[in-house]
């Protein structure tokens, strides 16, 4: 499952869809979004201008990094051994050299300034969903 950021961008009067998939972290337009991917959820905010420009800036920051096969490899490792009853942390940090879908959006749930009480390289899809689903809906 991908976890994206989705803005409205009123220079480009176009929405924008961020997120790390196939390759890499980037941006993509609405129709590309919609031929690659099916929403299941979506989660709205309100923000301020001022994280408006932090949150961007997050994103132009970490655009083009690479996808994060071995942490996801490592996120793996971590859930099968847990079935198994053995707790561990993921053993591929690479601390923001890569990221994959959930560690992109945790990281910058965290980089605006909200504590996600979790290491970025531990979060699953249903941790995030779990955070973001508790966020207020005014950010900012």
């Amino acid at each position: 499952s991908d976890l994206y950021l989705k803005f409205y961008s009123k220079t480009e009067e176009r929405w924008i869809y961020y997120q790390a998939s196939h390759t890499a972290v980037k941006f993509m337009s609405k129709t590309q979004f919609d031929i690659e991917e099916k929403i299941i959820k979506e989660f709205e905010f309100t923000v301020s201008d001022e994280m408006f420009k932090k949150i961007n800036q997050f994103c132009y920051d970490n655009v083009g990094k690479p996808y994060g096969f071995l942490g996801i490899l490592g996120l793996g490792i971590c859930l099968t051994l847990k079935f198994f009853g053995i707790s561990m942390h993921n053993p591929f940090k690479d601390k923001g050299s890569t990221y994959w879908c959930s560690e992109l959006i945790a990281a910058l749930i965290e980089d605006i300034g909200i504590d996600i009480a979790m290491e970025l390289a531990d979060i699953t899809s249903r941790d995030l969903y779990t955070i973001v689903a508790n966020l207020p809906e005014n950010i900012g």
